[in-house]
C-alpha cells in the first residue's frame, strides 16, 4: 500500500528511508492493539499485553547478541576504511582510524552479521570506488548501517538494485566521489530533483485553501454528526439469504491484459478520467495511495488507484508531466457525499497525503479496517482480510505485496507487476464491504455479546423480536424471515464458532433498519472521523524529534552533552530550514528532514563534502542555499574552538595517480633497459675502433695512409660519442626526464596533483590519426596538424570577417551524452610576458569564475553535464550543454535560461543567471567569430577503423555582473578558443573519449595585451569521456 522507505539522513531514497510514517498495514496493526473492548478488564488484559510485548522489544534490540553484532559492524567498516587507506595510500590524518586489535577479518570464516553474509576485503574490492553490502540486510540494520558510517565518517547511500525492482541494498566508500560510480545512482538522484519541483496544494498560491478546507471539513462534519447519511435509501441494502454464501472465490482477480483498467500518464487522459467519472457517477469508489514517505514531514504521493462499482479502474501516475496540477480535479468526486468512497487503513497516509498534495477531501467513507476490528477479525491486513473472505490466489497478493510494499514508487518507469499490485489494492475492496456489511448485520443478531451465563437475556431478546413481528402481522410463511442457525458465523477471536439466535429475525434490511444495526453505525461512525485526519502544516518541534532524543541519551550516556553552542545552533538550522521551505513553497521536510539537522549538529560539518558524508543526495532547495548553512556551522565551531575540518580522499585522484605511476615504472625500466642497450652498444663500437686503430698502426702500410684510417676513425667514434647523448637525450624527453611541455602542478590553480601530462597527451589529440604535416607557407592546412605539433604558440587567436556557420556534427557523435570532464592543469606558454605578472592579471580568463562560461570554475577535478545533438541536423542543443555544465561547475543551479538560436544567428548566445546567485555574472554575452572542424579515419592496429572528430571555435565573452557603483554595471570582457578532439571507441558505440584544450587569450583593454596580442597567456587541459543515455531511433 505505502511505499515507505528507510531513510536516515543520508537521504535513502531509493533509498532506504525512514520510517515515523507506517503503512496502512502497520498502522491498522498498532491502532488494532488498542482498539475498544466491551470489557474493562480484557481491555486492561490487553493493555498489559502490549506493554510487555513493547518491552520485549525494547529489550530484544538492545539484548547482549544484538550489541555484540553492532560492535562486529563498527569494526568490520571501520577494517574496510583502513584498508582502503592503505591499498590506495591515502595520508589523510583521522582520529580513532587505526586499530591495534587483530582483525576478525584474519581469518577464513565467513562474515555474518546480523544474519547476513558481508564481502570479504580482497583486492577486488578494495579496488572499487565503494562497498556495496548485501540487500539480506533489513531497514533496522540499514540504519544502523547509516548511524556507524555517520561516526566513522564514510560517505553512504541507500540504491534500489536496478536488475531487482524492489530490492534495496547500501553502498558505502571513503572517498568523497566513489559514490558516483554506483549503478543507477544518477537516475535515481534525477528523479528527486523532479519531486522537489512539485508544489503541493497547500503550499500554492493560486488557490482558496482556507475556504475549501472550511467547506470540506463542514461536509465531513455533518456527516460525523448525523452518520446515518452515509446509508442511501433504495440503494444500500442487505440480504442474508441471497449474501449468505458468498465470498471472494469467485471474483476474478485483476489481470495485465484486463481491458477494464486504464492507464493514466498525461494531462489529457487524466482530464478524460474526470470527464468520464463525473458524466458516469459511480455509487461506490475504492481508493489507494502509493506514497514516498521518508519521515513524517517529507512525503509525496506517487501514485492514485481508483475503482467504481461498475467494473472500471484508474491507474493515475500523478507524477507524469502534466499530470499533478490536474488531480486536484477529482476533488469534487471525493468530496460527493452520495459515492460512497471505500479504502483501507486511509489515515495514516491516504487521506494527508490526499489534501497535502491536491487539496482532495474525503466525504462519506467506509474503512474496511473498521470493519474488521469490530468483526474481530485476527489479521486485519487487506490481504489477509481477502483471505479470510476467501480470495483464491491470495499466494499472488502476498508475494506482490512482499516485494512490492516497501518499494520506490517514484521511481520511474513502474514494472508490470508494480502496476499489477496497485491494482490489487483496489480490486475487492467494494466487494469487501459488501461482505462485511453483511456479517456487521449478522453479528447484531447472534449472541457475540453474551455469554453463556447471559442466558435468560437472550431469551427475552428472541421473545421480544417474535412479539415485534406478530404485531407487523409477518407472514410466518413469507420468506422475509428466516431461522439463523444455518447461517455461516464467522470465529472470534478466542477461536470459538460464535452462536447463531435460534429465533426467528430479519433476512433483508434496507437502509433505514441499517442505521439501527449499532455494529455497522459504529463502523461508519469510525470512518468519517478518520476523514479529518487531514495534513498538519504546523512546524515540527525539533526538540522531540526521535534521533535528537536518540543522540542526546547517547551523548549524555557518554559524557559528551551538547555544548550550548551547538543547542543554539539546532535551533538556528530549523528556523534557516523553514525560512527556505517557506521562500520555495513547499514542505521544510523536502528541504531536509530534521534528522538531517540533527546529525549537522553533532557532526558540524563545513564543507558540502562533509555534509554529504551525512546525507548524499542534497535538494535543490538545500543546494542554493548550502553557503548559509554552512556559515551557521563555521560559527558554531569557532565558538567551541573546533579543528578544523579534515580533507576528504579522492577516488579518481587516487587512481589517476597509481595508473601514472606504474606508467612511469614501465616506462623507467623499458627506458632503463634502452639506455643500458645503447651504453652496451657505444662501449662495443669504442672496443672494435680501438682495436682497428692497433692493427692500422702495426700494418706496413704508408705513414700518410695511417693518419688518414686513424683521423677517419676519430671522426667515426666522434659521431657514436654523438648518436650515443642524442639517444639517451630522446629517451629522457620520452619519459619525462626532460621537459618538454612543462605542466604546472602547484595547488594554488590546480585543485589537485594531475599524475601525468595530461596537457601533453591533448596536443596529441590526433596526432596517431594524421600524418606528420609540411610546414606551408601560410601556416598548417588543417586544425588536426595544427594540434600535431604540440606547440600552444600555434593556437593563435583568430578573426575572420565573414561569421561562421553553425558546427555539425558527424553521424557517430548525435545523440544524447552523459559527459564527465576531468581537470588536467594548465600551461602559462608565453616567452614574452614573466609568469609572475600573470597571475596577477584576474582579467586573463579561468582567474575568475565565470570568466569563461563553458568551464564556469575551470580548476574543478570532477564534471559532469549533458549534451545533446540532433540526430537530423548534427546541431548541438547549447542550452543543455551551457545549462548542464554551468550548473556543474558552480555547483548549484545557477542558469534560469539560455537564449539561442542557431538558425537566425548561430554565432550570438546570451546566459541569464539567477539573481544574486552568482558573484561574477548576472549575464554573459557570447559572441563567436571562428570555427574549425575535421574528421579523421584511423586504422587500428587489427584493422579496424574509427573516427576522430577534431573542432574548434573562437569567442569573445562579455560578463555582466553588479558594479561597485550603484546603477553602472560592472562589465568584463574576455577572449578564449576551445579545441576538442572526439573519439570513437572501437566496438562500444555508445562511449566516446577525447580531450578539451581551452586557449586564454589578452584582452585588447588589457594593458599586457601588445607584449602577446594573439598568441595564447594561458592553456587549459580536460579530459572527456561521455556516455550516450538515449538509445537509436
Amino acid at each position: 500500500m505505502k511505499s515507505k522507505t528507510d531513510s536516515t539522513g543520508s537521504s535513502e531514497g531509493s533509498v532506504d528511508a525512514t520510517t515515523s510514517d507506517q503503512t496502512d498495514e502497520d498502522a491498522a496493526s498498532r491502532t488494532s492493539s488498542t482498539s475498544p473492548e466491551p470489557q474493562p478488564e480484557k481491555k486492561k488484559r490487553k493493555r498489559k499485553k502490549n506493554k510487555n510485548k513493547k518491552k520485549k522489544k525494547k529489550s530484544d534490540h538492545s539484548s547482549p547478541s544484538s550489541i555484540r553484532e553492532k560492535n562486529l559492524l563498527r569494526l568490520y567498516l571501520q577494517e574496510y576504511k583502513n584498508r582502503v587507506y592503505d591499498h590506495h595510500k591515502v595520508t589523510v590524518e583521522i582520529s580513532n582510524t587505526r586499530s591495534h586489535q587483530p582483525s576478525f577479518m584474519d581469518s577464513d570464516e565467513p562474515i555474518l552479521i546480523f544474519g547476513s553474509e558481508l564481502p570479504r576485503f580482497d583486492a577486488s574490492i578494495l579496488e572499487e570506488a565503494f562497498l556495496a553490502l548485501p540487500s539480506t540486510l533489513d531497514s533496522r540494520n540499514r540504519r544502523q548501517v547509516h548511524s556507524l558510517c555517520d561516526e566513522l565518517g564514510l560517505f553512504h547511500v541507500g540504491v534500489e538494485n536496478p536488475t531487482s525492482s524492489g530490492d534495496r541494498y547500501l553502498a558505502l566508500s571513503v572517498f568523497r566521489d566513489g559514490l558516483r560510480h554506483v549503478p543507477g545512482i544518477e537516475t535515481y538522484a534525477m528523479s528527486q530533483k523532479k519531486l522537489e519541483k512539485l508544489q503541493p496544494w497547500i503550499k500554492r498560491d493560486d488557490v482558496q485553501r482556507e475556504q475549501v478546507t472550511n467547506l470540506g471539513t463542514e461536509l465531513i462534519y455533518e456527516l460525523i454528526d448525523q452518520p446515518g447519511k452515509c446509508l442511501r435509501d433504495e440503494i444500500d441494502q442487505v440480504d442474508l439469504i441471497g449474501m449468505a454464501d458468498e465470498n471472494l472465490s469467485n471474483t476474478t482477480p485483476p489481470k495485465a491484459q484486463d481491458s477494464n483498467w486504464k492507464w493514466i500518464e498525461s494531462k489529457e487522459s487524466l482530464e478524460q478520467c474526470i470527464l468520464d467519472l463525473e458524466a458516469n457517477k459511480p455509487r461506490e469508489l475504492a481508493f489507494d495511495l502509493e506514497c514516498l514517505c521518508k519521515s513524517k514531514i517529507q512525503q509525496i504521493t506517487c501514485l492514485i488507484q481508483l475503482a467504481t462499482d461498475d467494473g472500471r479502474e484508474y491507474i493515475i501516475d500523478v507524477l507524469a508531466d502534466g499530470v499533478w496540477d490536474g488531480v486536484s480535479g477529482l476533488a469534487p468526486i471525493f468530496a460527493d457525499k452520495r459515492i460512497v468512497k471505500v479504502g483501507h487503513g486511509v489515515d495514516g497516509v491516504d487521506v494527508p497525503s490526499l489534501h497535502r498534495d491536491f487539496g482532495i477531501f474525503i466525504v462519506n467513507l467506509f474503512d474496511t479496517i473498521e470493519a474488521a476490528r469490530v468483526l474481530n477479525i485476527k489479521e486485519i491486513g487487506l490481504a489477509s482480510l481477502c483471505a479470510h473472505y476467501g480470495l483464491r490466489n491470495c499466494e499472488t497478493y502476498n508475494s506482490l505485496k512482499d516485494t512490492y510494499q516497501r518499494a520506490d514508487w517514484a521511481q520511474r518507469p513502474l514494472t508490470e507487476p508494480m502496476l499489477l499490485y496497485g491494482r490489487y489494492d483496489v480490486h475487492y475492496l467494494l466487494q469487501l464491504r459488501k461482505l462485511m456489511m453483511r456479517d456487521l448485520v449478522k453479528l447484531s443478531g447472534t449472541s457475540h455479546h453474551a455469554t453463556n451465563s447471559q442466558g435468560s437475556e437472550t431469551d427475552a431478546l428472541r421473545d421480544l423480536i417474535r412479539a415485534f413481528h406478530e404485531e407487523d402481522e409477518i407472514d410466518d410463511g413469507e420468506e422475509s424471515c428466516v431461522n439463523l442457525d444455518n447461517v455461516p458465523i464467522d470465529n472470534d477471536d478466542q477461536g470459538h464458532e460464535k452462536e447463531a439466535c435460534s429465533g426467528i429475525a430479519l433476512t433483508s434490511f434496507q437502509a433505514k433498519d441499517l442505521r439501527m444495526n449499532l455494529d455497522l453505525m459504529q463502523v461508519i461512525s469510525s470512518s468519517q472521523d478518520k476523514c479529518l485526519s487531514i495534513w498538519n502544516d504546523r512546524p515540527e518541534n525539533h526538540w522531540k524529534n526521535a534521533t535528537y532524543l536518540d543522540v542526546s541519551k547517547q551523548n549524555t550516556m557518554g559524557g559528551k552533552e551538547w555544548s550550548p553552542a551547538q543547542r543554539h545552533l539546532y535551533d538556528q538550522l530549523a528556523e534557516w530550514r523553514e525560512a527556505v521551505a517557506s521562500k520555495f513553497r513547499i514542505l521544510p521536510g523536502f528541504v531536509c528532514e530534521t534528522d538531517f539537522l540533527v546529525k549537522i549538529v553533532q557532526y558540524r560539518p563545513t564543507s558540502k563534502f562533509g555534509v554529504q558524508q551525512i546525507s548524499y543526495f542534497l535538494s535543490l532547495p538545500l543546494e542554493e542555499h548550502l553557503d548559509e548553512m554552512l556559515q551557521l556551522v563555521r560559527k558554531s565551531r569557532d565558538e567551541d574552538r573546533l579543528s578544523p575540518e579534515i580533507a576528504f580522499p579522492s577516488f579518481e585522484a587516487c587512481r589517476i595517480k597509481k595508473d601514472s605511476k606504474k606508467s612511469q615504472d614501465v616506462n623507467n625500466g623499458r627506458h632503463t633497459w634502452l639506455y643500458s642497450m645503447a651504453l652496451l652498444a657505444a662501449v662495443t663500437a669504442t672496443a672494435v675502433l680501438v682495436k682497428m686503430r692497433r692493427r692500422i698502426l702495426c700494418s706496413n702500410v704508408s705513414a700518410a695512409t695511417q693518419r688518414k684510417s686513424i683521423t677517419n676513425l676519430v671522426v667515426t667514434r666522434r659521431c657514436g660519442r654523438l648518436v650515443l647523448f642524442l639517444s639517451v637525450f630522446s629517451m629522457g624527453l620520452t619519459s619525462g626526464l626532460v621537459p618538454n611541455l612543462k605542466l604546472d602542478q602547484e595547488k594554488e590553480i590546480s585543485r589537485r596533483t594531475f599524475g601525468g601530462s595530461a596537457l601533453h597527451t591533448a596536443f596529441l589529440g590526433s596526432v596517431s590519426a594524421v600524418p606528420s604535416p609540411a610546414r606551408a607557407a601560410s601556416g598548417y592546412s588543417s586544425l588536426a596538424e595544427k594540434l600535431s605539433q604540440k606547440d600552444p604558440a600555434l593556437l593563435t587567436n583568430s578573426v575572420f570577417n565573414l561569421p561562421p556557420p553553425a558546427q555539425v556534427y558527424p553521424p557517430f557523435m548525435r545523440g544524447m551524452w552523459n559527459v564527465t570532464l576531468k581537470y588536467g592543469g594548465y600551461l602559462f606558454p608565453s616567452t614574452k610576458i614573466p609568469r609572475e605578472r600573470l597571475t596577477t592579471d584576474i582579467q586573463i580568463p579561468g582567474f575568475q569564475k565565470c570568466s569563461i562560461a563553458a568551464l564556469s570554475d575551470v580548476g574543478k577535478d570532477v564534471v559532469e553535464y549533458t549534451i545533446r545533438i540532433d540526430r537530423e541536423t548534427g546541431l548541438e542543443d547549447r542550452n543543455t550543454t551551457l545549462t548542464t555544465s554551468i550548473n556543474s561547475h558552480l555547483g548549484y543551479p545557477a542558469v534560469q535560461q539560455v537564449l539561442y538560436n542557431s538558425k537566425v544567428n548561430p554565432n550570438r548566445l546570451s546566459i541569464v543567471f539567477y539573481e544574486y546567485r552568482t558573484t561574477n555574472a548576472e549575464r554573459i554575452e557570447l559572441f563567436c567569430n571562428g570555427r574549425e572542424s575535421e574528421l579523421l579515419q584511423r586504422t587500428e592496429a587489427n584493422g579496424a577503423t574509427r573516427q576522430i572528430f577534431v573542432c574548434s571555435e573562437y569567442i569573445r565573452q562579455v560578463t555582466f555582473g553588479t558594479g561597485s557603483t550603484v546603477g553602472i554595471p560592472r562589465q568584463v570582457g574576455t577572449n578564449y578558443a576551445h579545441f576538442w578532439t572526439w573519439k570513437e571507441t572501437p566496438n562500444d558505440p555508445d562511449t566516446l573519449t577525447g580531450n578539451l584544450l581551452t586557449a586564454g587569450y589578452l584582452d585588447p583593454q588589457d594593458a599586457l595585451f601588445f607584449e602577446e596580442p594573439s598568441k595564447p597567456v594561458t592553456v587549459y587541459s580536460h579530459i572527456i569521456t561521455a556516455k550516450r543515455i538515449d538509445s537509436e531511433e
